[in-house]
């Protein structure tokens, strides 16, 4: 003879388990939606939208509340957020910290103010890491290539290999067929977005996270997405010379952004894939 109180324990658990199963099958639609990997993923990109929205709110009870309120919307199965906090007044581009279980976000503003419009407006491009300012100018000084090296003409991108694969080297292919590494242009960016990037403590996150044990994301919209695609090629360009835990393993770094605009030239995209 079963008990009563069996019964309603065994139904309670079926009734949860259902509950459980729709929410599940709710999540993998969500993902397939907005084509994410897995769960995990699907909460990294719900984060990162979050952040990328609140970082707008400069007050910070506004901004606190603001991000209760759209983990009440997504459920505290989907979005984890603790702990955000944002920069000093004083940095130069406005950006939030949060954790996320093992994830460390970095969300930056997007165009807000008059001098975000003004970064907006400089179009022109710029080289994206310094030493290529600096080869150019160094160029530019030399009068005539030597004549015991009749292959100066080409040292510009001599040198320096990725992969394997000379980036000065001369190829047979035809022009059209060559990349920009081969034609030998250089990594640019837009210039204002660069000149905010530049003014971010990319390294610096990248060793928060590192010490912590944490993942790292970048984010933001607009602007902030430009400005944290620019960081995230700062990290990944540092992180052969940055410090390492010891064993050597690094950490996971991943930006996500949202209506972001173009950014670099067809040779800083080639960069982001050799890298």
């Amino acid at each position: 003879m079963n008990h009563p109180y069996n019964d309603e324990q065994r139904q309670q658990t079926q009734k949860l388990q259902e509950e459980y199963d729709r929410w599940l099958k709710e999540v993998h639609a969500l993902c397939r939606a907005i084509k994410a990997d897995d769960i995990h993923d699907l909460q990294q990109i719900l984060c990162a939208m979050i952040l990328s929205e609140c970082v707008y709110k400069r007050d910070t009870t506004e901004m606190i509340n603001a991000v209760n309120g759209f983990k009440k919307d997504f459920g505290g199965q989907l979005i984890k957020l603790k702990r955000v906090q944002p920069c000093l007044d004083h940095v130069p581009h406005r950006y939030l910290l949060a954790d996320s279980g093992d994830t460390l976000f970095t969300s930056f503003i997007g165009t807000k103010q008059y001098r975000d419009f003004i970064a907006n407006a400089n179009i022109f491009q710029g080289a994206v890491f310094d030493e290529d300012t600096s080869e150019d100018n160094l160029q530019s000084e030399e009068s005539e290539p030597s004549k015991e090296r009749p292959e100066a003409s080409t040292s510009k991108l001599s040198g320096t290999s990725y992969e394997g694969s000379q980036l000065g080297s001369t190829s047979d292919k035809p022009l059209s067929q060559t990349n920009s590494w081969e034609r030998g242009f250089k990594p640019a960016a837009h210039q204002g977005f660069l000149a905010r990037a530049k003014r971010i403590p990319a390294v610096e996150l990248y060793k928060l996270a590192q010490k912590r044990g944490l993942k790292l994301v970048l984010c933001g919209h607009s602007l902030g997405g430009a400005v944290a695609v620019l960081a995230t090629l700062a990290i990944l360009r540092a992180i052969p010379s940055a410090s390492l835990p010891k064993g050597g393993d690094g950490i996971q770094v991943k930006c996500i952004t949202f209506s972001q605009p173009p950014v670099g030239n067809a040779a800083l995209r080639e960069f982001q894939i050799r890298s």
